[in-house]
């Protein structure tokens, strides 16, 4: 439940997750030796791996990283099991973490009370009469944070990073992607025939009877039509510069008449921000503005019914429980069967306990030679990176400098955080509903807390310590490194160099490579909003980055549809960076000075390529395929094996790769910019 303002780039393994990985010292174990290497590497490297693994019911993607996250689970769930087993304070946080879980896993309790708990609210949209009730609605939906016409978080001011601004952003619509509204071939109407079906089921669990539920959902889905309208397309929206803008609250109110500004802060209880950023185009505010005037009341009431059920809907009973993984799982993914219980109430118990969890996981399972080793090699990568800037063709003296300098202020974060987060105003009951609507008010308190203060550089955002992720924030010049990540098959602390370079410290290195990429290249060492790139310097980088988006356009991922370069470019560049970072550290190893000392018979080049493309070993159905290479930034498994490594000259060298072969990428069309 952390929210920042969205500049966060996350390395993304796809995680989902129900066996447990290997904990060997050696991640190469499995080839697929039927293909030759220099023809298809992924098979060759992943394909044993995929044989081995049939698809679980539960799942609609399934590889490494969801093994080890779902191992990370277990581990939790233990965790709650021994503190089940024991009697624990009055009022201490185990106590509330157990009271939360419990409510959670009273399926019986929860079927018996149906809607009742969050009937008031319920209440209170049937009870609006006019637009100040309207926005009155809006702050109370995201005061919850759960769905409202538009979004609002904290995050670090774009040109002065040290102080925390508020954030408006885009939001209203529980389709991913905003152009699935209006697309015409045949996957996308399916899907909105579907959605359409699912709004009015809803409407139907909640008591409205057929012709009444028919129209409810109709008008819900009309506004969100009309939010999706003046959203941006998923590839302009993750543009920074074309999208967030700095406002006063002035701006605000020229913007958007139809709110009182001043009444809707009082009603956030969040004083009034010195600097409000506006995450979304010069005219979204306004065509939203005209929308809230527009549509009739009895609209909007059934549109809040219905994104707040679709928000919280796991918490009620099991016929709104069933229809959620209907659409949201079955439908848009492909998944058989949802997660055992157990594991959909852990994961709500991680998220509401996120710091609570996090401490007790990095207590039993995170060993201080881990975090020892993974700072040895992050520090190695980011040499590496100093070097690799300082050779590059491309760039001039001046940006050069600058460059360096970020590197040299790059923040990493690893393992856990100093300081933990206080829950002793959590008050927690018997209902689930009212357990979660209870710990998402306090977080927004929480967060609110920080707007028009200093950053406190010992905060963690976006990301946890038992996650299996990484991530960076852009205006805040830094990477954070999660304990989860840093154990096999992605780490080993005691382990073989070449596996640790290939595997982790690739993903390293694309965090670190990401600040130079489209988008980080905007914000300077102290990440701060600002050009500091030469017209030279983006021409010459942007002619080596149209080649790799003219590679992955040409990826042809299921019968007509084609990878999109230009939406997943940011990602493919942190691979491609992240992978030669990792290559040149590891080039300074005393394994790598030996390249006839074979382990498994193969050189330490060969385990080191293998290893990376090992990381993305992984199953995906294909419904799953389709949304995603829609609405994630990142590239499926394959095509980050199969779009990067054949630009490596020491890849082409080390399996011997020749014209002719799949895997040969002629010198004229790598991709080089670190």
């Amino acid at each position: 439940m952390r929210h920042l303002l969205p500049l966060v780039i996350v390395f993304s393994l796809l995680v989902s997750c129900t066996r447990k990985p290997s904990v060997g010292t050696n991640l190469i174990t499995d080839l697929d030796t039927t293909v030759r290497a220099q023809d298809d590497f992924f098979q060759y490297a992943c394909g044993d791996w995929i044989a081995k693994h049939p698809m679980p019911e539960n799942k609609s993607k399934y590889d490494v990283s969801v093994e080890l996250a779902d191992m990370v689970d277990e581990q939790i769930h233990d965790i709650i099991n021994d503190l089940l087993s024991k009697k624990q304070k009055p009022g201490s946080i185990n106590e509330k973490i157990l009271q939360f879980y419990k409510s959670g896993m009273d399926t019986a309790a929860i079927n018996a009370a149906g809607i009742e708990p969050i009937r008031y609210i319920l209440d209170i949209f049937d009870s609006m009469q006019n637009t100040a009730d309207l926005q009155h609605c809006i702050s109370m939906m995201q005061q919850f944070y759960l769905k409202a016409p538009f979004s609002i978080q904290y995050g670090p001011y774009l040109s002065n990073s040290s102080v925390f601004a508020f954030v408006i952003g885009t939001d209203g619509i529980s389709l991913e992607d905003s152009e699935l509204y209006f697309e015409d071939d045949e996957y996308s109407k399916n899907i909105i025939k579907s959605y359409k079906a699912h709004i009015e089921k809803i409407f139907l669990l909640l008591g409205e009877d057929s012709a009444t539920a028919r129209q409810s959902a109709k008008a819900t889905y009309n506004i969100e039509y009309q939010i999706a309208n003046i959203s941006l397309d998923q590839t302009t929206s993750h543009n920074i510069s074309q999208v967030v803008h700095n406002n006063s609250i002035d701006d605000l109110t020229t913007k958007m008449p139809t709110i009182d500004w001043q009444l809707y802060f009082n009603q956030l209880g969040v004083p009034i921000p010195d600097t409000i950023v506006i995450d979304a185009d010069d005219m979204y505010l306004p065509r939203l503005d005209t929308i809230l005037r527009q549509t009739p009341i009895d609209d909007w009431k059934a549109y809040f019914k219905y994104e707040f059920i679709d928000c919280i809907s796991f918490t009620l009973d099991s016929n709104f429980v069933n229809e959620r993984f209907n659409f949201k799982k079955r439908i848009l993914t492909g998944q058989e069967e949802n997660d055992p219980r157990w594991k959909q109430v852990l994961n709500e118990v991680e998220l509401n306990f996120d710091d609570a969890i996090a401490k007790m996981y990095v207590e039993k399972h995170f060993p201080p030679e881990a975090k020892k080793r993974a700072l040895e090699i992050t520090n190695n990568l980011k040499a590496a990176l100093t070097e690799r800037i300082a050779k590059v063709s491309w760039m001039c003296d001046s940006t050069r400098t600058k460059a360096l300098d970020k590197v040299a202020k790059t923040r990493i974060k690893v393992g856990y955080p100093d300081s933990w987060m206080d829950y002793s105003q959590y008050n927690m009951c018997d209902t689930y509903a009212t357990n979660l609507l209870t710990c998402m008010s306090h977080y927004f308190k929480y967060e609110m807390s920080f707007i028009n203060k200093n950053v406190g550089h010992d905060l963690w955002y976006e990301i946890l310590p038992f996650e299996v992720n990484l991530y960076t924030i852009y205006n805040l010049n830094e990477i954070v490194i999660p304990a989860a990540i840093l154990q096999p098959p992605f780490f080993f602390a005691n382990g073989d160099d070449a596996i640790n370079y290939g595997a982790m410290g690739a993903a390293i290195g694309h965090e670190l490579t990401h600040g130079f990429d489209t988008q980080g290249r905007m914000y300077d060492s102290s990440g701060n909003l600002k050009d500091w790139w030469s017209d030279y310097d983006k021409t010459e980088f942007d002619h080596q980055a149209q080649k790799l988006i003219d590679l992955f356009n040409s990826f042809v991922i299921i019968d007509t549809l084609h990878a999109n370069g230009e939406f997943t470019l940011c990602e493919n560049i942190a691979d491609l960076g992240g992978l030669v970072v990792a290559y040149t550290a590891f080039s300074k190893t005393e394994q790598w000075k030996d390249q006839t000392k074979l382990i498994d018979g193969l050189t330490p080049d060969q385990r080191f390529f293998i290893a990376y493309a090992q990381t993305w070993a992984g199953i995906i159905r294909d419904e799953a395929i389709r949304q995603l290479t829609k609405t994630n930034h990142h590239s499926l498994y394959r095509y980050r094996v199969e779009g990067i490594l054949p630009n490596l000259d020491a890849f082409e060298k080390a399996f011997d790769i020749k014209p002719g072969d799949k895997y040969y990428l002629p010198d004229s069309l790598k991709t080089y910019i670190w």
